[in-house]
């Protein structure tokens, strides 16, 4: 009979193991939660004729919109369309269209989970800065000249008071 070697334990199983019980059964208990929550539908953006369409990864825009709705903190369907259409105009870039950066500044709102509306805007302006941010940040790191460097390394810098 040949004995079979246990499998190694992967670094989080490793680092679970180190943790006090009632440490790793909260640790548990929220990888559960984040697994069975479901995240509202993510937007499509498509433009045509210089018209921004935004769509949703859902058979029924209904449920899709109630989803957000409850994930950003609202139950008025007016604030609801201008900020979804906000964040996608961050996607937005001339006659480009950019639905994972909308889509990104969204989870940010989703992850800050907002009870009201004024939570929504301050957590969207904290996603879109932190994009514009990142932004910089690629550009300074891809600068030609000292005048695009000083420009960027300025932008960049705004950007990250501000954030904070």
């Amino acid at each position: 009979m040949t004995e079979t070697t246990p499998a190694p334990k992967s670094r989080l199983a490793a680092a679970m193991d180190r943790l006090p019980d009632a440490q790793r059964d909260k640790v548990a208990q929220i990888a559960k939660d984040v697994k069975d929550r479901q995240a509202a539908p993510s937007m499509r953006l498509d433009l045509q004729d210089d018209v921004l369409n935004i769509t949703f990864d859902n058979d029924s825009a209904e449920i899709a919109t109630l989803l957000q709705m409850g994930e950003i903190g609202t139950r008025d369907k007016e604030f609801h369309a201008g900020l979804i259409g906000q964040i996608a105009c961050l996607g937005a870039h001339g006659r480009k269209v950019d639905s994972a950066n909308s889509n990104f500044v969204l989870a940010v709102v989703r992850a800050v989970q907002p009870r009201d509306e004024l939570e929504a805007l301050l957590a969207t302006q904290m996603g879109a800065i932190h994009a514009a941010t990142m932004m910089m940040a690629r550009k300074l790191n891809h600068v030609n000249t000292i005048p695009q460097q000083d420009s960027a390394e300025r932008a960049l810098n705004k950007l990250a008071r501000t954030y904070a």
